[in-house]
């Protein structure tokens, strides 16, 4: 190649050399106002989430305060639910009816009311709510006892302590103490004790009675070194529990009470005539019910006055005990403490387990209907039964000519006037007639609320244990706030939201 090629060349390759690349443009920059807007809109979702989220929770907590009912109740025994028993109770109700807590509303709620107890008193504030929720006519107030001395003397009478829960309306009040509301026992053998609870039934049953037009009257009689007098509190306890006023009277200075039932509770010494006559006087007088209620003992000597009544009932009075001869029909080894059967014709469809008769005096039927008057057995003993001279010992003291069915307790009715008398006495005393193992209460409670024609409450206060576990819940509970809400729920809640913002930000 010739030099001037040669130049020709070195001359171009520099011309390309030396002319100016064509330079790329520059990526604009986001202007700041950009970024100041994007960030600005994260903050306010977030803030508008949170706000959301209280503004939520706030609702919440509100909504629980209106309507307690909404509050889920985690205890065992679902202490903090209403019965169906009180929900009625508390919806039939139609004057104002105010329920006041001695103690203040934070200790209340707290547990810090009988804590020495052991008890959670929060249920009773819990209870209340829920009561009040069911009706508008029941206001629940707190009162501390140091911060309303005034309100505390108008009831000085009552003791109004800390604790205690007072229900009243414009007829009556009614004062629950801490023995109403609760019951502790201990195991004689362990030592350990149980707690029980009966705050739903003392509650309703507060409700009921104190908005009641008129209040039944059960009179006691006294004046005649009664044998059961001192012996049956838990049986007194269950007529309160049932709304009536229990009423104790002298019969041999004082006139008998204008009650449904009378109750004669073992006279050990005769009536006088002056008494008698009291008694024909209150069982036939007037239209409403009349029923006395008239208790035996073997070692209740003789008496005859009163016996010569209880025949005009067709009621007799045979010496001895009855006894039985088989074990599997009594309740300890003492062979007087025999199982009863029920042949209530007034109770036809009630059954009961284990009534129990202990040491009972024999009764005969004198005649089945006489002068307007009808008699039928309540209780009768099993045909293995008999009537003996010795009540631990009747295989060797058989009374002759009396193997058989043995009458332990009767009803007679003429118009609207009862006469029931039962043989045992022992059956009315707080180890059998207010102990839930056993049947008598749940009898006594059915036959005066059937004899005496009174609409009582018919409110069951069973005692509910609180403290088999510290924390429960019913198995479904369990499983929808363990897995459905907090293992599922709130895990796809979060994740949800996450995604929702990721992916919002990586288009920022």
């Amino acid at each position: 190649m010739d030099n001037d090629n040669m130049n020709q060349i070195n001359e171009k390759t520099e011309a390309e050399t030396n002319t100016p690349q064509k330079e790329q443009p520059e990526k604009p920059a986001k202007p700041k106002r950009a970024k100041l807007k994007h960030g600005a809109a994260a903050v306010i979702m977030t803030i508008i989430f949170v706000a959301i989220a209280v503004g939520l929770n706030i609702a919440a907590s509100i909504m629980t305060e209106r309507f307690p009912s909404m509050n889920i109740d985690l205890t065992a025994e679902g202490l903090n639910t209403l019965s169906e028993q009180a929900l009625e109770i508390a919806r039939g109700i139609d004057e104002k009816t105010e329920i006041f807590i001695m103690a203040a509303e934070e200790d209340s709620r707290a547990d810090r009311v009988y804590s020495s107890y052991g008890v959670k008193y929060s249920q009773v504030a819990n209870l209340a709510d829920k009561l009040k929720e069911a009706n508008s006519n029941i206001e629940v107030s707190y009162m501390p006892p140091d911060e309303n001395p005034g309100f505390i003397n108008e009831y000085a009478d009552d003791d109004l302590a800390v604790g205690k829960v007072l229900v009243r309306t414009d007829r009556r009040y009614k004062v629950l103490a801490i023995s109403d509301l609760y019951n502790i026992t201990q195991n004689q053998e362990t030592g350990a004790y149980a707690y029980y609870s009966k705050v739903d039934g003392a509650l309703a049953e507060a409700l009921y009675t104190v908005n009641l037009d008129e209040i039944p009257v059960f009179a006691i009689a006294t004046g005649h070194n009664e044998l059961l007098q001192g012996s049956m509190e838990g049986f007194k306890a269950n007529l309160a529990e049932m709304s009536f006023a229990v009423e104790e009277f002298n019969i041999l200075t004082g006139e008998i009470p204008d009650a449904a039932v009378l109750m004669l509770p073992t006279p050990s010494t005769d009536y006088t005539p002056e008494e008698i006559d009291k008694l024909r006087e209150y069982v036939s007088g007037g239209e409403e019910s009349r029923t006395i209620l008239l208790t035996c003992f073997p070692a209740q000597g003789e008496l005859p006055n009163l016996a010569a009544f209880m025949e005009e009932w067709s009621v007799g009075r045979l010496e001895g005990f009855v006894s039985e001869t088989d074990a599997n029909n009594v309740v300890v080894s003492d062979m007087s403490f025999i199982l009863a059967d029920k042949t209530a014709e007034f109770l036809p469809d009630k059954t009961y387990q284990y009534l129990v008769s202990p040491y009972s005096t024999p009764l005969e039927v004198l005649f089945t209907s006489n002068d307007g008057v009808s008699v039928s057995e309540m209780w009768v003993s099993k045909d293995s039964a008999v009537i003996s001279t010795d009540a631990n010992n009747p295989d060797g003291s058989v009374v002759e000519g009396t193997q058989g069915v043995q009458t332990l307790a009767t009803m007679s009715v003429k118009g609207s006037g009862h006469v029931a008398v039962f043989g045992s006495s022992f059956a009315f005393v707080d180890s059998y007639g207010a102990n839930s193992t056993f049947g008598n209460e749940s009898f006594f409670r059915d036959m005066l609320t059937s004899v005496t024609g009174i609409a009582a409450s018919g409110i069951t206060i069973p005692q509910v244990q609180t403290n088999i576990v510290d924390i429960s819940a019913p198995a479904g509970t369990v499983m929808w706030l363990g897995l459905g809400v907090f293992t599922i729920g709130l895990p796809l809640l979060i994740l949800a939201a996450g995604i929702v913002i990721f992916m919002k930000r990586r288009h920022l």
